[in-house]
């Protein structure tokens, strides 16, 4: 999982284009057979993505992400 962190109001504006797309831009999301999330506290938001490719991702696979999730954030 990856936990995205706040930034300052006036640390933005000084972003380059590459900046801010490293900063906000979500790359990855989709993974073959795989459920992937992103934590964000900008706005205090998970994201979740789940691409089945050729094979159906079991419910397991979520709960592992929901589990790592509780773990990082709430630890």
């Amino acid at each position: 999982m990856d936990i995205r962190y706040s930034t300052g109001i006036n640390d933005y504006k000084h972003y380059t284009t590459q900046d801010l797309r490293d900063e906000f831009l979500i790359n990855g999301l989709y993974k073959p057979n795989e459920v992937t999330a992103v934590y964000s506290h900008v706005d205090r938001m998970v994201t979740l993505g789940c691409m089945p490719a050729g094979e159906e991702v079991p419910l397991e696979k979520r709960d592992r992400c929901v589990e790592e999730f509780r773990h990082k954030v709430y630890a």
